[in-house]
């Protein structure tokens, strides 16, 4: 089995959004995340994010490794997707595994409907475990008149390598963004939000009119919103797809719980859609 390595991500809190009902193990405690983006017809690309508590991993020892494994099933039980790898643990620079999590990235190809995914994951040297299973919901975006993908919050990127990353929407320029699974930002950190938009209305001899903005709520008290951003044309014309990604400073934001609001509106068809997605900053 091939050795990877992850990623090592800043300690976050309890999981949310796709991974709201979920169970976990906590010999070794694990949790999972995901998404979806459409790539063509009724295919939908996954992103599935699998992280591991630093506190629980073996600090002195150079090989330490983890063993993840996973299922993907659908409603009628059957396996349509499978995770397995071997992970290096990294070495940490300039702060403590302990205050971390090691962060695997993967993702795989679905059509719509209803899924299980289940994650185990095994620490090489003292052999403790840990799983996690949670639903997994891939939309038909045929049934809905705005069709907008998932919106992933991101805090940090790394360099994008492997074949295994191709076909995945989350790299763009070389450059690949790790979602954070809990949305808990550090005061210092960088939000970066990343969403599509498919399908957008065209008069004949016109272009594509996509506006959108994020407002950030604390309780019912607008306390900030970005400049509204317009796009005249599709980004990714295979996928008929309209990209947005905003990048705010943490910093901007006083300790605390926070709604933001993705706003986006579809000008020519009179369509908007407005989902929201909590954000605490420490």
């Amino acid at each position: 089995m091939a050795f990877r390595f992850a990623a090592i991500a800043a300690t976050e809190g309890i999981a949310i959004d796709n991974a709201s009902a979920s169970t976990m193990a906590t010999d070794l405690p694990v949790f999972a995340g995901a998404g979806w983006f459409r790539t063509s017809g009724h295919k939908y690309f996954v992103p599935l994010s699998v992280a591991v508590a630093g506190a629980r991993l073996p600090t002195d020892d150079p090989r330490a490794a983890l063993d993840v494994m996973g299922t993907v099933r659908d409603e009628q039980g059957r396996t349509v997707g499978r995770i397995r790898e071997t992970l290096r643990v990294p070495p940490v620079t300039g702060g403590s595994l302990a205050s971390r999590q090691v962060l695997y990235q993967t993702g795989l190809t679905l059509p719509p409907g209803r899924f299980v995914l289940k994650v185990v994951v095994r620490e090489n040297t003292h052999g403790t475990t840990g799983s996690y299973e949670m639903p997994l919901v891939v939309p038909d975006l045929a049934q809905v008149p705005m069709r907008l993908s998932s919106v992933v919050l991101s805090t940090q990127t790394r360099p994008a390598t492997g074949r295994r990353l191709a076909g995945n929407p989350l790299v763009r320029d070389g450059t690949e963004l790790l979602p954070s699974l809990t949305h808990v930002v550090d005061h210092a950190q960088r939000m970066f939000f990343y969403y599509e938009v498919y399908d957008p209305a065209i008069e004949p001899g016109q272009s594509p009119r996509v506006k959108t903005s994020l407002a950030f709520y604390r309780g019912r008290t607008k306390v900030f919103e970005t400049p509204v951003v317009e796009r005249t044309a599709t980004d990714a014309a295979d996928r008929t797809a309209v990209i947005f990604q905003f990048e705010v400073p943490a910093e901007r934001f006083a300790p605390g719980l926070y709604t933001c609001q993705i706003n986006v509106v579809d000008d020519v068809a009179g369509r908007f859609v407005f989902p929201r997605l909590a954000v605490y900053v420490r």
